[in-house]
């Protein structure tokens, strides 16, 4: 005779498993997003905001993001090291991404100032994830010169420039061993898709494509 009973226990077990395998399974990390414009996605939905989208690619995989992110449209370096300040002394995170750098060439300051308040921010990004280097990547510094609203301005001298402040950028990485997203290449490819409708930041494409080079490049796992 059908045993129906034994038959719900079977599949009843077999849920349960599932559930706990698939819990088992899922890896929950914390990130501090440091920079700008960028990363808060200015004149893009928050959906598609690069932290938005990297949270929705690496859920699809069983890892979990909680983002904190410290920026605004307009922060320089120096910005960003005040808007640190106000982040809890007792808060850690499992991820620190820095991209900053592209208010301080617009505004015209120093590459030495850049440089020793990118120092700075690294020494203070290291506070919040307990000293453990291998938590911390970098951006580079994305090219407006190649957005229509960098196109009324002098383009060469835009990207040169930037090529120097994301060459600091990555002097930095290499001495921590970290590495460092390359997102300046995308920003110069594909010029009219890849960007806002404001003209200058990122579209929801360009920020996709830095999902697929952040993927690529850094490991998501719990240590």
């Amino acid at each position: 005779m059908f045993d129906c009973m034994r038959v719900l226990k079977w599949l009843l077990c077999l849920l349960l498993l599932g559930l706990f395998t698939t819990h088992a399974h899922t890896q929950s990390l914390s990130v501090l997003a440091l920079g700008d414009s960028y990363t808060i996605g200015e004149s893009v939905p928050e959906q598609a905001r690069w932290p938005n989208q990297l949270k929705s690619a690496l859920g699809e995989k069983g890892i979990s993001l909680r983002f904190h992110i410290v920026a605004k449209t307009g922060w320089r370096t120096d910005d960003l090291l005040a808007g640190m300040e106000r982040v809890s002394d007792t808060a850690t995170f499992d991820k620190v991404s820095i991209l900053i750098g592209v208010n301080n060439q617009y505004q015209g300051r120093s590459i030495d100032q850049f440089e020793k308040e990118l120092e700075s921010i690294i020494s203070a990004a290291l506070q919040k994830c307990g000293n453990d280097t291998s938590s911390i990547f970098f951006i580079s510094i994305p090219d407006y010169g190649y957005s229509p609203f960098g196109e009324t301005l002098d383009t060469i001298k835009i990207s040169e420039e930037l090529d120097r402040y994301n060459a600091v950028t990555q002097m930095k990485a290499h001495k921590l061993g970290v590495p460092v997203v390359d997102v300046t290449s995308i920003s110069r490819s594909r010029k009219g898709e890849m960007i806002a409708k404001d003209g200058l930041h990122p579209s929801q494409q360009q920020y996709a494509a830095w999902v697929d080079a952040i993927v690529e490049r850094i490991s998501f796992t719990t240590h």
